[in-house]
Order: C-alpha cells, then structure tokens, then sequence
C-alpha cells in the first residue's frame, strides 16, 4: 500500500514546492489566494503575453515569383546579409542594408532577403524597419539561395 502512495506523494510534494517557487519569483499564486482568483490572474497573464506576441511587429513573406513582380514596380530590394556575402553575389539592383538610407515615405514598398530560410537577418532588419514606422515591408524567405537557384540576373558573380 505504501509502494502505492510514494508517487503520489512525491507528485504533491513537487508541485507544492514549485507553487512556492513560483510565489517566491515574483509569483502569480501564494497559498493565501482563493482558486478563482489564481485562476483569473494566470489567464490574464498567458492573454497579456498572447496580446504582447500578436502586437510583436509582423512582415509579409513574398515568393520568388512574387519578388519578380515587385520588381518590375518601385520597390526598394534590400540584402541584410553582410557585406562580404553581398560582394560575393546579390540580387540586381538590391542594396546592402548597412549601406541603405532610409527614405523619407514611410509607405515605400521594402523587400528583405538574406541567406535563405533558415537566415535570421532578413526578418530582423525588417521589424528594425516596421519598428521604424515603415508599413510597406515584406521578406523574401527563399533568400539568396532560392534566388541564386532560379534567377538568371545576379550581380557579383
């Protein structure tokens, strides 16, 4: 019987102990709070972080084909990978983003590239951007990989 009860035990203990770990950090429950309340505050605070991450600055992503069609209209292509990686090869006419001034129009169409999918640059120079003010921003996920793969028009090469 005894076997029996020592998960038990030690499930309550450890949950217990983690309560007053979390009450002892800045904690959302303490034993002296009523369940609803607990409850109340702990969906409040997952909803305010939920809130905090759909308020997180968003981007479209566009495809290779997509790219091409802004390119043809007034869009500005922007590399966010180093210059080294720039000098090696770039999409035509895309302008390094360290070198880039930003204009003054905050509608201006802005497409970000980078290494490819797995490259982080691209999306972080875009939320630089949004963060900004700017509201026409787009990256191309695909990146120089996806374009190097496809395009015929490449500079640096």
């Amino acid at each position: 019987m005894i076997k029996r009860l020592i998960p038990f035990a030690a499930a309550f203990a450890l949950f217990f102990s983690a309560e007053a770990l979390q009450a002892q950090a800045g904690g959302s429950c303490s034993s002296k709070k009523s369940a609803s309340k607990c409850a109340k505050k702990c969906k409040g605070s997952k909803q305010k972080k939920s809130e905090e991450k759909s308020e997180e600055i968003q981007f479209s992503s566009i495809t290779y084909d997509q790219l091409l069609q802004l390119m043809e209209e007034n869009v500005y292509v922007i590399d966010a990978r180093g210059e080294e990686s720039y000098n090696k090869g770039h999409i035509e006419g895309a302008v390094l983003f360290s070198h880039f001034t930003l204009p003054e129009d905050k509608d201006v169409a802005m497409v970000f590239y980078c290494g490819g999918p797995r490259c982080s640059a691209a999306p972080r120079a875009a939320r630089k951007v949004l963060k900004d003010g700017y509201t026409n921003v787009m990256v191309f996920r695909g990146g120089w990989l996806e374009w190097n793969e496809n395009a015929t028009s490449q500079a640096g090469l």
